[in-house]
């Protein structure tokens, strides 16, 4: 038996059966039984005591071939030559249409050689270069976006990647959310539409990275034609080598997917964001000054000077909030070594306390790192739902697995793991409470095909709706929070 190659009975040799997938038989010796190739062709010189059939392919007996059985071709010829002998029925079933010739040898030296491309096949480089036109086609109608595509791989090549990888798993999903709610299901070939246009876009921005990341020493003289004509040349060379083709066409899709999304997320993060110089106040932080304010000149008085008489020295106890009052229209006296009246001096002033910062300060987790968390709590709360035979019980124990461990220490195994803790905005400790909201708010944002979760690549606060709802941030710590405390 052989797949994907042929395979020979030499003359004076015997076997019970001879199989080949997508691969020829060649035999001059007997064989007991049957001979069956699928994808391929059958040349016998030997003898045959039971049936020949091929799918796909051909059958010739050579002048001394004997075939006890039936011969049977499926989309093939079968040919006799002078001295044959077939003692069974011919049958040769045709469809009408082409045949498999091209589409085996394709199997045989593209499928299972794990690559899009081998010059044995014709048709596929016709394909290729079908896709070559779409290529030029969208870099001259779509530069900005290619662009977009292109600088977005460069600066986040692992986010990119990963963000590919979670919009294919979500595409199923989502197509089965649509398919549940009925009408929703007009709404699938959009949806199909608008992701094979993403990842045609996305492609075509990665050639363009890849080709800039070439000829990095020449960038100047290259336009983004010229740079995706060399990534694209260089994809074509790897799509030759066995398995390296069929990483090379996966992981390039992944990665183009996803620098669409990543460029469509930054497009829509500059459409939300304010165009302002200031971001978002945050608790103990003071806002911001109109302008530059100047600062007078300090006087320098002895300990031992007294005020003159009629001036009392302001006091330093100015309220609890250690603001000062309005001291306007107060013009301290004028003295040797001072200016004069017309340039009032500033009371002492008083040193205020600095802000006191807590967790909420901490650098804001991204999208890439909370899904990984959340990948860890996954695989561990699917395992916890095994053990109580799923739902409904199932779904009650993992809202008790995430609002107990956010109660208890802020974060959950996957947020130990990743270093990322939840805290609220407010400084205020997470309650039960306010835990179970949260818990119930993240199934709406992944009801909602996931849109909840994503809004936090491109919210200033890396919020997702469930965080927004109680106001609570994830914060990545400096070190792993224990989840013990002994």
């Amino acid at each position: 038996m052989g797949i994907g190659k042929d395979v020979t009975l030499p003359e004076g040799a015997e076997a019970e059966v001879v199989v080949a997938l997508f691969g020829n038989i060649k035999a001059a010796g007997n064989v007991r039984d049957t001979v069956v190739a699928v994808g391929g062709d059958v040349e016998l010189s030997g003898t045959v005591r039971g049936q020949v059939v091929t799918v796909g392919g051909s059958v010739l007996l050579r002048p001394d071939a004997v075939v006890e059985g039936d011969v049977v071709s499926v989309g093939g010829t079968i040919t006799l030559e002078p001295g044959a002998r077939a003692n069974g029925q011919l049958h040769e079933i045709q469809w009408g249409g082409p045949g498999l010739g091209g589409l085996t040898t394709w199997v045989r030296e593209c499928v299972l050689k794990l690559r899009p491309l081998s010059f044995a096949v014709g048709w596929v480089w016709v394909a290729l270069g079908i896709m070559a036109f779409f290529y030029l086609l969208v870099t001259l109608l779509f530069p900005g976006a290619i662009r977009a595509c292109a600088t977005a791989v460069e600066n986040r090549p692992a986010s990119t990647l990963l963000l590919g990888l979670l919009a294919k798993l979500l595409v199923p999903f989502g197509i089965f959310l649509l398919a549940l709610t009925g009408l929703g299901l007009l709404l699938v070939p959009i949806l199909l539409l608008v992701v094979l246009l993403a990842g045609l876009v996305g492609k075509v921005g990665f050639l363009v990275y890849l080709g800039r990341l070439l000829v990095r020493g020449n960038a100047q003289r290259f336009s983004l034609l010229g740079s995706l004509l060399v990534g694209f040349a260089l994809m074509t060379l790897l799509y030759l080598v066995p398995l390296v083709g069929l990483l090379a066409f996966v992981v390039t899709g992944l990665w183009g997917l996803g620098a669409a999304v990543v460029a469509l997320l930054g497009g829509l993060r500059q459409e939300i964001t304010p165009h302002s110089t200031t971001g978002p106040l945050q608790p103990g932080s003071t806002p911001p000054m109109s302008g530059p304010q100047p600062v007078p000149p300090m006087p320098v008085q002895p300990l031992s000077s007294v005020a003159p008489a009629g001036v009392q020295r302001p006091t330093p106890e100015f309220g609890t909030l250690g603001t000062p009052p309005d001291i306007a229209g107060v013009v301290p006296p004028s003295g040797p070594g001072q200016p004069g009246a017309a340039s009032a001096t500033p009371a002492t002033p008083v040193q205020t306390q600095p802000p006191r910062y807590g967790e909420w300060a901490l650098p804001r987790a991204g999208l890439g790192e909370r899904f990984a968390a959340a990948l860890i709590d996954a695989v561990i709360v699917v395992l916890l739902m095994a053990l109580v035979a799923g739902p409904p019980v199932g779904w009650l124990l993992a809202l008790l697995y995430f609002a107990g461990f956010w109660t208890w220490r802020g974060t959950t195994v996957g947020g130990v793991i990743l270093r990322l803790k939840v805290v609220r905005l407010d400084g205020q400790p997470l309650r039960l409470e306010v835990a179970v909201v949260r818990a119930l708010g993240a199934v709406v944002s992944v009801v909602a095909l996931f849109l909840g979760f994503l809004w936090i690549a491109w919210d200033p606060e890396r919020q997702g709706w469930h965080d927004k709802l109680v106001g609570t941030v994830v914060v990545r710590l400096p070190q792993s929070p224990p989840l013990l405390c002994l």
